[in-house]
């Protein structure tokens, strides 16, 4: 779990070494909420039910300028549930933002974002891809990201782009039902040129090696480690199809080389050098967005190598597709939803066996905000998360669904400007 601390301790420190004395924002608000699941450990084998009563503070820094924008928030959620005993407790998030225009032609930008919680609440970790739940043994997971940027603009009408990305998946367990952590470093270099005011095209390569780390909770369940090498060339294009419509689509080649490591367990089949599977996709990402007056409605899809989506120490292949949605009916009414499908599907199998997974998971969620001054408001929020995992060699596949519900106050207190 250190490891991800660290990483999220460099993201918002770089956010702060691009601080200068000018006026900010610093807000807080505290949300109380009561609620129930259908199913508290996320298992159909032990599906139980149970209210629950949280308390959230957050907690926002922000400041905007020409020169430097910069934004970090810290949420602190303690869940209590009223039967259930054993398992109440913090889940933590945090993320940071900033750019800072070094001058007319360049641009550095950073992103970091952290969570840190149990693995029985995946519905909430606002930090990479969307999480699996098929595994829950009362343990902590750790989710790490951070991202860094350099733009500079070679022409009125071209900018060239160098991007470092950092992941770090912490299961933080040695359980047989323990997910497997993995960390990923990806180098990237764009081109990116506009044709005209509502039309941009580019390219961009990149690399990325991904290390999936297996530990050996028990002697039935060794499983190797393995090393992921991915190249992609992607070519790129948005345009504004109106003043209130954008449309992007990006998609190229990727070549992944997948290496299983030897493993040190006198239980697993022992690997001669290192095993080796290679593999070439297509990988993409495509969105259009539209808004109206009151409304916003966007679609997006993601093809893009993914950390293992269970157990497995091997990365898999993330397919993803969002439609989100933002209404407002009143000043003080706001409804927003999303629906969200996501499959991962097993690179290679495993050293020693043939069998391979596919994971599907569906997140449906809605929320209505009401404002009922410039203090308080009134939140609602509805859940619905569906898992299904099926492996080669096993006739009936592992289900899993939960319902999530709860209503709350919020109470924002007096922006404080420094």
């Amino acid at each position: 779990m250190q490891r991800a601390r660290v990483c999220a301790g460099m993201g918002i420190g770089i956010m702060l070494a691009t601080y200068s004395a000018r006026a900010g924002q610093v807000d807080l608000s505290v949300e109380g909420r009561l609620g129930g699941e259908s199913n508290v450990f996320r298992s159909e084998l032990n599906r139980v039910k149970d209210g629950t009563f949280e308390i959230t503070p957050r907690l926002g820094v922000q400041e905007r300028n020409d020169d430097l924008s910069y934004s970090l928030f810290y949420m602190p959620t303690h869940r209590t549930f009223i039967e259930t005993s054993g398992i109440d407790g913090f889940d933590h998030r945090a993320r940071a933002t900033g750019a800072w225009s070094l001058s007319d032609l360049d641009r550095v930008e950073a992103t970091g974002s952290y969570y840190n919680g149990r693995q029985f609440r995946t519905e909430d970790t606002a930090a990479g891809p969307a999480q699996s739940f098929e595994f829950n043994d009362r343990e902590r997971i750790g989710i790490a990201d951070l991202n860094l940027g350099y733009q500079r603009l070679l022409s009125p009408r071209t900018s060239l782009g160098i991007g470092f990305d950092f992941e770090d998946f912490d299961a933080a367990g040695t359980s047989e039902n323990s997910q497997t952590d993995s960390r990923a470093f990806t180098g990237r270099v764009s081109l990116r040129h506009s044709l005209d005011e509502i039309t941009q095209i580019g390219i961009s390569a990149s690399g990325r090696r991904r290390e999936n780390r297996a530990i050996d909770p028990e002697p039935q369940d060794p499983r190797n480690s393995t090393e992921t090498d991915v190249w992609d060339v992607l070519f790129s294009v948005s345009r504004s199809l109106s003043p209130t419509m954008d449309v992007s689509i990006q998609a190229g080649p990727s070549f992944i080389r997948q290496q299983q490591l030897p493993s040190d367990s006198p239980f697993l089949p022992q690997v001669i050098g290192k095993e080796e599977s290679r593999d070439v996709t297509v990988f993409a990402a495509a969105s259009v967005e539209k808004r109206w007056q009151s409304t916003d409605v966007g679609l997006s899809y993601v093809r893009s190598e993914a950390r293992s989506g269970s157990t497995s120490s091997s990365s898999s292949i993330s397919d993803i597709v969002e439609l989100s949605m933002r209404h407002q009916f009143s000043d003080p009414l706001t409804v927003r939803g999303l629906v969200s499908w996501n499959q991962f599907d097993q690179i290679a199998s495993q050293a020693g066996g043939d069998q391979r997974f596919e994971l599907t998971s569906i997140r449906s969620t809605g929320s209505l905000d009401y404002v009922i001054n410039r203090r308080l408001a009134l939140v609602a929020r509805y859940t619905y998360l569906w898992q299904v995992v099926d492996r080669s060699g096993l006739a009936i596949p592992s289900r899993v669904n939960v319902h999530l519900g709860s209503v709350g106050i919020r109470y924002t207190f007096e922006p404080l400007s420094y």
